[in-house]
């Protein structure tokens, strides 16, 4: 089971910021995306393969990261879609000082 470590809302620049996303009980194909906000505008964006579940699985999860972070407030939003589209799961607001 995976953990976060150093959980924190504040970091250096420079820093390498991930975030920590997890479901339990899938039972279902899916794919994830990630947007990254600074200011409340779109940075970039990822959306992962669709992850094949077969008989399904205990978890799945998905560890979008920023690098060599400047200065800033952002937030990671992450979304998953198991064949309607995405739907939002979370967001976590976080600052580089």
């Amino acid at each position: 089971n995976l953990m976060p470590v150093g959980e924190a809302s504040e970091f250096e620049i420079g820093t390498k910021i991930y975030g920590l996303t997890k479901i339990r009980n899938v039972m279902v194909d899916h794919r994830w995306r990630v947007e990254l906000y600074q200011g409340g505008e779109e940075m970039w964006s990822y959306n992962t393969e669709f992850d094949i579940v077969g008989d399904g699985w205990s978890y799945s999860n998905f560890n979008p990261f920023y690098e060599n972070a400047e200065a800033g407030n952002y937030e990671f939003r992450v979304y998953i879609d198991t064949g309607d589209g995405f739907e939002h799961l979370d967001s976590k607001s976080f600052r580089v000082l």
